[in-house]
């Protein structure tokens, strides 16, 4: 798995709390507090203990229940995800009933340079307490016990003329990840496919996720048919975060195909009022700032969209409110450069201002 960058004009310096709930959820249960304090703790012993997903052909007999192959792979995938966040932090957004009983919950992972992920694990109610079932991360349409069910059903079970064609398909997936085949012949081999093919969930998780772990650039090299096909408007998240990493383009639309529950996502809101400062457009960077401090959550982008707005606008108490949040909530140390970073003449107005100076008073040793 790779992370996908929301790249932030950030002083790195500030610290994230491990534990948030946004404001429209109820208290979490125990369950779910012991769960994100062993992801935020990397606690790997206990996470491979309660993660127990049934392997996807177990309905066929019982030598599929008890695989061990497939207990040792759902191993190996807690550990590439904890791996993965060993220097981000776990934020718990929503716990939501799933209509098959459990709970479905979903956090926000935020790395320690500011790039956010969206996961989630399902929980299933049993006496001996917590246990995952299944996990997923939210770029992807399928999660990963249900992408290994549809790769199981198209592989092991007796194959039809275009499962056949799939695992032709398939079979090129790991030498492309060594190197051995060009990102311009994968995409073209997967152009060569048949509609229903190019347009199956489980081709274009695999082949999306096969690309995403090349890391860098490899989104803008794709012709602009192969995008088409392969992210569509089924994959609303990565669309729009393909879409920010172009440090220039207004992603508005993108961002208005996420789901609700992700536009009113703090790191998002906060996302797009930066990148809208960034393009000198005041009023949206203020609608979208206004939107992320409404949330409860304490996430420092957003206060430093604050600032940064109020600086750029000359609303010296805005910046001042922002500057003071940074301070008191993250223990961000004073540092008058961090005011002057991108925007010297108006930093330096900002700083003989009547409002910072009547702030800074209370910091004399500074």
């Amino acid at each position: 798995m790779r992370k996908f960058l929301f790249v932030l004009l950030l002083c790195g310096c500030a610290s994230v709390p491990t534990h948030t709930v946004d404001r429209s959820d109820t208290a979490p249960s125990d369950q779910v507090l012991r769960l994100t304090r062993a992801l935020n703790d990397g606690d790997l012993a206990l996470l491979q203990s309660v993660f127990q997903p049934s392997h996807p052909l177990a309905e066929l007999g019982p030598s599929f229940a008890n695989e061990a192959n497939w207990h040792a792979l759902s191993r190996e995938w807690m550990a590439d995800l904890l791996l993965h966040s060993q220097y981000g932090h776990w934020n718990l957004r929503h716990v939501r009933p799933l209509s098959a009983g459990g709970d479905r919950v979903e956090y926000r992972l935020v790395h320690e340079d500011y790039s956010v992920e969206y996961f989630y694990f399902d929980l299933v109610t049993q006496a001996g307490g917590l246990k995952i079932d299944d996990m997923g991360n939210r770029l992807f349409v399928l999660s990963q016990v249900g992408l290994m069910e549809a790769l199981y059903r198209r592989l092991i079970l007796p194959p039809n003329m275009e499962d056949l064609v799939f695992a032709e398909f398939f079979t090129q997936l790991g030498p492309f990840n060594r190197g051995e085949i060009s990102l311009e012949t994968l995409l073209s081999d997967y152009l060569a496919l048949s509609e229903s093919l190019q347009r199956d969930g489980l081709t274009r998780d695999l082949l999306l996720r096969a690309l995403m772990a090349q890391g860098g650039n490899w989104s803008s090299l794709m012709p602009p048919l192969s995008a088409s096909r392969l992210v569509g408007t089924d994959y609303p998240l990565l669309d729009a975060t393909l879409c920010l990493q172009q440090l220039a383009k207004d992603c508005d639309r993108e961002f208005q195909r996420l789901p609700e529950d992700l536009k009113q996502d703090i790191a998002l809101q906060a996302e797009m009022g930066i990148r809208a400062l960034q393009r000198h457009d005041i009023s949206r960077a203020r609608r979208f700032a206004a939107l992320a401090l409404v949330n409860d959550t304490d996430y420092f982008p957003a206060y430093w969209l604050q600032m940064q707005l109020g600086i750029v606008s000359g609303d010296h108490q805005i910046a001042v409110d922002g500057l003071d949040s940074l301070v008191q909530r993250f223990d961000v140390p004073i540092d008058k450069q961090m005011l002057l970073q991108l925007y010297p003449e108006q930093g330096q107005a900002f700083l003989q201002s009547a409002q910072f100076r009547r702030w800074a008073e209370q910091f004399p040793e500074e």
